[in-house]
């Protein structure tokens, strides 16, 4: 057993100096017997030359006969197998590659000393093979110490040091290896005992992938320029062993000088933004943006060289956008949002917490072709993801960089990218037990072609950014985050001023305009996107106006007058983004703008003020509990009415009086809002405010003691569904997430397996299941110590005989250039060329499949004929498409179906083998509005094709029934139906109004009050049948039912059906009521001498009585006279 190498010449042997025995190199003798050893050192043999490398090779090589090198690959003539190598870790041979000194045997796969070594006196050896040192991506080859790689070090961050270490054992255990770094001690990853082996290379795969055959240490984060590090082995005491003086108690392994950068002199800001498109598409809903945030947050840090200090994620102002009359296309809604990223930079009144990049997440299946993203060359700085595709994030950003922005790199590489070879992947930010991933070659002996990582600018799964990917996004954030210009001009202007280097306060007798739009490239507005709003009491920044005379703005008082006239020049504020901003100060007297283009006159706004008079909010109501969503409506009175173009408004949100405002959305330009409420804190006191802007003037109103209820909080696996059936040969994609977390985080996630154990760590891993039942757990740890988990139940068979292969969910997707790359429907076809048709389909089944696809046309009035057949092969779990071009001469309504048939293996599922879908050359829009616009939700609204079925439903909100549908206007005479669902054909464009009306009410009334008692009032639904009861107290009956002065019912007990509120009174009276005894005048007459009187006495009470009767007559205080008759029974 050899530790060492065996030399084959005195290594002091010079040309002075005669030898002391006969030289190799001389002679052939002796020629010993070198057989049936184990060489288990670093190397086996060395061979010295004379000290001029120049002489001195034996005549004919020596011959060594079968030994054993430490590993079964053999001798190899390298000096070093460095960090991982693709095959196992043998002894080297000569040291001398491409000389014939050895002429070496075939080795011995396996140690011929049966027994092991047996001299417990002499202690192991160890040696270091290589070493890597990194963050995020890390090479294996240049990836250490003083390396190139080293240009992506950041300062304060953690840092990878891994090392490939061997020992002349097949394996020892408890060894002591740590490191010496920054003046303290270092402990492995592994523990403070790591197992170290002679040949690692023959671990099982998941070990080697997962930093079981290496020591890997996490150095803590220093704010130095370089720090040095020392890795020590102890390898004494070891078990065993007795302990000697060779080697030395301490052995220094590595002694390097690491080097870092200083991070980004400002946070890099993202925001993820909601988008809802209403009115026109008020069906689709809104992006759920909270899981972009989240992903975010954790993968930047842990994939980019970036700290978590200086990265800002968080839910950007939702966007909504309303189209009562036009199409919206993506390039239109593209604009929008850019155009509100740049009032919003300025609404954030810090602009160093303006975003670099605006993520607008779309809601699911918005994005055309199935795309879980899309990015535009000219809008670098603003990407779409779909909102179930919260990873795909990274990759748009990586656009936004500049990365392959001419063409995909899956296109350019496909099917799915460039993938990770021969790197380790490290959680740069994140402690976990999955933190360090090695990642092979192909040549290497652990390479599975099912556990691949490819580029995050690739299209696998899973997927993780190589080292130039990684070196990009450092150039990037070395070039862009230095501190913004328009911190710089504002650290350097208004000396002196009160509100200090935030801005300047506006100056009494003025107001504050800001203005925002989007511009061409020659300084010039883009159509229909310069907008005023009046911001004093945002008490937010001024962005002064560049001098320059390209445009004028004008300020003109109720009488007409200028009062107020300044030129400026609109600049962009880089290449890369056509978005401006700037604010004016006016007078206060200012009732109309007018701004003019100096080279054409045009007039790209031309405002006067409405006469804004207040905003009231009338939902939520102070003391509400909202639910999973919020809607805020609010209304605005003035004395002329609002156009909808010129009004915006602004919502903000607070959890207490103490705290700042925060923008929950705008500037929007309808009067509704429905927002998610995990965008919002829980509190039991929130506040909203409106600001609501004409362009020249504000309004504001705020609602109070809203309570956001704390949300529940739940792991829920996405992928795989229970119950599916897959094979043992392929890679399970297991993905989870952990909704409802507020303010926590998720420090740890854990897959395991019942039949296996631990699969991985992370949200989206890859595995590869055993056969036989799993009960699949996901785990996730969270900051404040608490756990969550989800269960599926799945089957994994080594041989899957049945397919499960079908068209995917809108399988059929039309291109051509019509097309909106964001999927905006309808997709009508462009006559007179062709139109590209891609169908999709989907392998859901475990096994390899074949299938024949066939793409059928039936053009208008015309029957269906055949376009193509496409033989498609699939791999497990793999998905296809086919494309057909189809040529479009002639207008009307076209239909396309696509079938999928000759399935092999058998494919005895419900998936989807026929899709049909019909597409126009001309479309029609329905827009809805709805009145009042807190009465509830319209949809339906869309661009359909000529000819279609439209159905437009109205549901009316608590407290407000339906009345029916008005054209074109909301003072229309009459109704065109009273159905909430109506239904007709699209033969042109229609406006509708969908009116609704509070409920109806019943209010009751007693007279007399102590006539009886009533009931039946209350609040009812239009269309309810509504009973009143009246009941009569001791004494009194009932008599009938008033409403106003007119009979309704004679019955106590009153049916009927309710549309309209009503006001209704219960009459009663006394059943034995008393006299009521009236004197009425019947004749009279006066003469000098004598007079007559004569009178009626009526009694209009229930029951009889007697009267007496007197008569009072005379001069004032005369005499009393006894009238005829005395008393009387009446």
């Amino acid at each position: 057993l050899f530790l060492k190498p065996l030399a084959f010449e005195h290594p002091y042997i010079t040309e002075e100096i005669e030898p002391i025995s006969p030289l190799w190199y001389e002679a052939n003798v002796p020629s010993p017997t070198i057989n049936r050893n184990s060489f288990m050192g670093k190397e086996a043999f060395y061979y010295c030359m004379r000290s001029d490398y120049r002489s001195g090779v034996p005549a004919t090589p020596i011959y060594i006969g079968a030994n054993f090198y430490g590993s079964p690959v053999g001798i190899h003539r390298e000096e070093a197998c460095g960090f991982l190598p693709p095959g196992g870790y043998p002894a080297t041979g000569d040291g001398y590659p491409g000389n014939t000194i050895l002429d070496v045997a075939k080795p011995y796969a396996s140690s011929p000393l049966a027994a092991g070594r047996k001299d417990s006196r002499v202690l192991p050896r160890f040696w270091l093979n290589g070493h890597i040192v990194g963050q995020n991506t890390i090479p294996h080859f240049g990836g250490g110490a003083g390396t190139s790689s080293q240009r992506t070090l950041i300062r304060g961050r953690r840092t990878l040091l891994s090392l490939d270490i061997s020992c002349t054992e097949h394996r020892l255990d408890d060894v002591t290896i740590y490191a010496e770094w920054d003046g303290k001690k270092v402990l492995p990853r592994q523990g403070a005992k790591v197992t170290v082996y002679r040949d690692p290379a023959l671990l099982a795969e998941n070990m080697i992938r997962n930093d079981k055959a290496t020591v890997s240490f996490i150095l803590p984060g220093v704010d130095k320029e370089s720090e040095h590090v020392t890795v020590f082995v102890e390898p004494r005491p070891l078990p065993g062993y007795v302990a000697g003086e060779d080697p030395e108690q301490r052995q220094v392994l590595l002694s390097e000088t690491i080097k870092f950068k200083a991070p980004p002199a400002r946070k890099l800001v993202v925001w993820a933004i909601p988008v809802s498109v209403r009115g026109v598409f008020s069906s689709w809903g809104s992006g759920n943006a909270a899981g972009v945030v989240d992903f975010l947050k954790k993968e930047i840090p842990d994939k980019l060289p970036i700290t978590p200090d200086k990265l800002r994620v968080r839910v950007g102002p939702p966007f909504s956008y309303f189209s009562p009359t036009s199409f919206i296309t993506t390039i239109g809604l593209l604009n929008q949002i850019a155009s509100e990223l740049a009032f919003a930079r300025w609404l954030i009144g810090d602009l160093s917490e303006s975003p670099d990049f605006i993520i607008a997440v779309m809601p699911q299946g918005m994005i055309s072709g199935g795309a879980q993203g899309a990015s535009f060359v000219g809008r670098r700085r603003i990407v779409f993801v779909d909102e179930r595709y919260a990873h795909a994030a990274l990759h748009e950003l990586g656009h936004g960089i500049g990365l392959y922005t001419g063409k995909e790199q899956y296109d350019m590489y496909p099917p799915c990218g460039l993938p990770l070879e021969r790197v380790t992947v490290f959680d740069t930010e994140t402690s976990s037990r999955s933190e360090v991933i090695h990642l092979p070659g192909t040549a290497h002996n652990w390479y599975n072609k099912n556990l691949v990582y490819y580029d995050t600018m690739g299209s696998g799964d899973p997927s993780w950014p190589l080292v130039s990917t990684v070196t990009a996004f450092h150039e990037w954030f070395e070039e862009n985050l230095q501190v913004r210009p328009q911190v710089r001009q504002a650290l350097a202007g208004y000396e002196g001023d009160s509100v200090g280097v935030a801005g300047r306060k506006v100056a009494t007798g003025f107001k504050r305009l800001l203005l925002n739009g989007n511009l061409d490239s020659y300084y010039t507005f883009l159509p229909e996107t310069l907008r005023l709003f009046e911001a004093s009491q945002l008490d937010l920044s001024a962005v002064p106006l560049n001098e320059g005379s390209a445009y004028r703005i004008y300020g003109y008082n109720a009488r007409g007058e200028v009062i107020h006239e300044e030129s400026f020049l609109p600049l962009r504020p880089d290449s890369e983004s056509p978005d401006w901003v700037g604010t004016v100060d006016v007078p206060l007297a200012t009732k109309a703008c007018r701004i003019v283009k100096s080279s054409d006159l045009s007039q790209p706004v031309n405002i006067t003020a409405m006469g804004l008079q207040n905003v009231t909010i009338t939902t939520p109501k102070a003391g509400t509990t909202v639910g999973d969503t919020l809607t805020l409506s609010w209304r605005v009175a003035s004395d002329t009415a609002p156009l909808p173009e010129q009004m915006r408004h602004l919502v903000y949100f607070r959890s207490a009086a103490a705290e700042p405002w925060e923008l929950l959305a705008g500037p929007v330009a309808e009067s509704e809002l429905t927002v998610p409420t995990d965008l919002l804190p829980e509190s039991n006191s929130l506040e909203f405010k409106v600001v609501s802007s004409d362009g020249l003037d504000s309004v504001v109103a705020t609602v109070g003691n809203i309570k956001v209820p704390a949300r529940p909080l739940r792991a829920t696996i996405t992928s795989p569904q229970s119950g599916t059936i897959g094979a043992t040969n392929g890679v399970w994609h297991l993905t989870a997430e952990v909704v409802g977390l507020g303010a926590l985080r998720v420090n740890e996630e854990r897959w395991s397996s019942s039949l296996q154990g631990e699969l991985g760590m992370g949200s989206r891993i890859g595995a590869v299941l055993e056969e036989g039942n799993h009960k699949l757990r996901y785990e996730a740890t969270l900051s404040n110590g608490s756990t969550v988990f989800a269960e599926v139940a799945v089957e994994a068979r080594a041989a899957v005989d049945f397919s499960d292969l079908g068209l995917a969910e809108n399988g059929i997707i039309l291109g051509n250039a019509l097309s909106d790359p964001a999927g905006y429907r309808p997709q009508l076809l462009e006559l007179n060329a062709t139109n590209r048709f891609t169908v999709r389909l989907n392998n859901n089944g475990g096994s390899e499949s074949v299938a024949r696809l066939r793409f059928y046309l039936t053009r208008p009035g015309g029957v269906e004929t055949l376009v193509g057949t496409r033989s498609l092969e699939f791999e497990p779990f793999a998905a296809q498409s086919a494309e057909f071009d189809v040529q479009v001469n002639q207008t009307g309504i076209h239909s396309v179906r696509a079938v999928v048939d000759q399935v092999s293996p058998l494919d005895a599922t419900g998936s989807s083998k026929e899709q049909r879908r019909s597409y126009g050359t001309t479309a029609h829009e329905v827009t809805l509005n709805k009145t009042p616009p807190a009465g509830g939700a319209v949809s339906g609204a869309d661009v359909y094709i000529e000819g279609a079925a439209v159905t437009v439903s109205a549901t009316p909100y608590e407290g407000f029934y339906f009345k029916g549908w008005k054209e074109s206007a909301i003072d229309a005479p009459t109704f065109i139906s009273h159905d909430a669902d109506y239904t007709f054909t699209a033969t042109a464009e229609r406006h509708l109004w969908a009116v609704f009306s509070q409920n109806p009410a019943v209010t009751l009334t007693a007279s007399p009050v102590v006539g009886g008692t009533v009931s039946g009032a209350g609040n009812y639904n239009a269309g309810d049948k509504v009973t009143l009861q009246a009941v009569a107290a001791a004494e009194y009956i009932f008599v009938n039912w008033t409403e106003g002065d007119t009979e309704v019912s004679k019955a106590a007990t009153y049916t009927f059906t309710i549309n309209e509120s009503r006001d209704l009174t219960a009459n009663f009276r006394l059943e034995n009521p008393p006299p009521e005894l009236t004197l009425y005048p019947t004749e009279h007459y006066v003469s000098k001498k004598a007079g007559k009187l004569s009178f009626q006495i009526i009694n209009s009470g229930g029951t009889a009585g007697r009267t007496t009767r007197q008569l009072y007559g005379g001069p004032a205080g005369g005499e009393v006279y006894n009238w005829v008759g005395g008393v009387e029974q009446v």
